[in-house]
């Protein structure tokens, strides 16, 4: 019985002391590649600086096909989906050379993308507070993605229980997208 006992705290010293090596190599390995590049990480370096950086890194996706913003519009708006991309279509016609990111700016309005969400007029702000961002251009660039433009529209025709806030549905414009022109 204590030769078994001696067998156990053998194998237990054993097992302690290849720990104890493993940790020494990791050390050894892992802390001289942390030491290393430690003047690195002390260099100071401005926001702009490091801003830069990432931009440099950024790689430029291209930009959306049209089916995949139909694609997308079905997924939100659900079974309201053909008058919604009827409406788009409409308000931001597939020949426009800028679409998806259509602009339309007058005195009436400033209209942005795919769904034409108008922020503000000369007089007060229409749905720019439901947009994120601090200025006016954060907002824009915001709305100038189709699927954030999408998810915009989304939300006003949830609060107009409709698509009553577009011209293009209000005057029936909208048909002729709905029946397969542009």
């Amino acid at each position: 019985m204590s030769s078994t006992k001696g067998s156990v705290y053998i194998l237990m010293l054993l097992a302690f002391l290849v720990c104890i090596f493993i940790w020494t190599v990791m050390f050894l390995l892992y802390g001289y590649k942390v030491q290393s590049i430690e003047p690195e990480l002390k260099k100071q370096q401005t926001i702009s600086e490091l801003q830069g950086r990432i931009n440099t890194l950024k790689v430029k996706k291209s930009p959306p096909t049209q089916k995949e913003i139909e694609s997308y519009v079905k997924t939100i708006f659900g079974k309201d989906a053909k008058v919604a991309i009827a409406v788009s279509h409409h308000e931001c016609s597939p020949s426009n050379r800028s679409y998806p990111a259509c602009v339309n700016k007058s005195d009436i309005e400033h209209s942005i993308g795919l769904f034409q969400i108008n922020l503000y007029n000369k007089k007060h702000w229409i749905h720019a507070q439901k947009v994120p961002g601090k200025t006016m251009e954060e907002k824009i660039e915001w709305l100038s993605d189709p699927f954030n433009n999408t998810l915009v529209a989304y939300k006003i025709f949830k609060d107009w229980n409709g698509f009553e806030a577009w011209t293009a549905y209000t005057s029936n414009a909208y048909l002729i997208s709905l029946k397969g022109g542009e």
